[in-house]
């Protein structure tokens, strides 16, 4: 396929997927969000994890803020990345509480605080749980167009495990990849657990 047409594909379901995500109401959102949680955390790569970086959930994506606190009683440090739009690039930064440690940041999300935050090398993350718009049985993805999990996964953190957290909604048959999206090893919906190629 042309990659014009994969672009234009891409973003057509990005468009349908997020809208679809956005029908699912609040209580049913943190319901299904519960239900990932449970399963993430039996997860072998999760349970024998030192560092594992978190992303913040924004609007309507899988909530991650309580995820924080269940990795800690597993003796898991928790990172949150910060976006730094001048490079490009995603930054590791240790969180402990996301309540109190978190500042409105690009695109109004909530990232660590630059002035305060402690940076971590990416080098040493064993997990990154991916958020994203669309993904496929195989570990494709499809996110929200900047790039920025891309190049982070593979440039600063080739080492990690990549799990991507969505509903089910957000799942199809293939997702139109490019040479520069990567693939998550497992995928974690309310319903199963993918193990995907990687």
């Amino acid at each position: 396929m042309p990659a014009e047409k994969k672009i234009l594909e891409k973003s057509l379901l990005r468009g349908k997927k997020i809208r679809e995500r956005e029908w699912i109401g609040s209580a049913c959102r943190t319901a299904k969000s519960l239900l990932i949680h449970e399963q993430l955390l039996h997860l072998d790569p999760v349970q024998n994890a030192k560092h594992i970086m978190l992303y913040v959930n924004f609007r309507c994506e899988v909530e991650t803020y309580s995820l924080f606190a269940a990795l800690h009683q597993i003796n898991v440090e928790t990172y949150a990345p910060r976006t730094s739009t001048s490079d490009r690039i995603l930054i590791a930064c240790l969180i402990g509480n996301p309540s109190q440690e978190l500042r409105p940041g690009y695109q109004g999300i909530l990232e660590p605080d630059a002035e305060k935050s402690k940076q971590f090398d990416p080098a040493l993350l064993d997990v990154v749980l991916v958020p994203g718009c669309v993904f496929d049985h195989t570990g494709g993805r499809i996110g929200y167009g900047g790039g920025y999990y891309d190049r982070f996964l593979t440039h600063n953190a080739p080492q990690a495990i990549r799990i991507g957290l969505a509903f089910e909604t957000q799942v199809i048959n293939q997702v139109p990849l490019m040479k520069h999206d990567i693939k998550m090893h497992y995928l974690v919906t309310e319903n199963k657990i993918r193990q995907c190629n990687g």
